[in-house]
């Protein structure tokens, strides 16, 4: 090959990787921010579920953590989950599904 050449492919070679090492630390700093971010939109709304709870619970409520990631609130009874299909559409209160065969003509 000639020198020339083999100078210019390795040189768009190097710029290329160069453009995507900048483009992945750019990207880096863009979700560090957006975790942190994130990290506090979460903090924050514990720290009022917490208020929430004091009010209506007319006392102090337990907090777990340092963060308060975790604010313990009064037990809820959470419905089940469907794990098949038949069941989801059943949940929802839908009934079987038709097909063309099924339908009367």
């Amino acid at each position: 090959m000639n020198p020339t050449v083999l100078t210019a492919v390795s040189a768009a070679a190097l710029v290329l990787a160069l453009a995507v090492a900048i483009g992945l630390a750019v990207q880096s700093r863009r979700l560090h921010r957006l975790r942190d971010e994130l990290v506090t939109r979460n903090t924050d709304v514990a720290c009022l579920r917490s208020e929430l709870d004091t009010a209506r619970l007319g006392g102090p409520v337990a907090v777990e953590g340092p963060d308060r990631s975790s604010v313990a609130r009064p037990e809820v009874p959470r419905p089940r989950v469907a794990t098949s299909p038949t069941a989801w559409r059943r949940a929802r209160g839908g009934g079987a599904v038709r097909t063309r065969r099924s339908v009367t003509r």
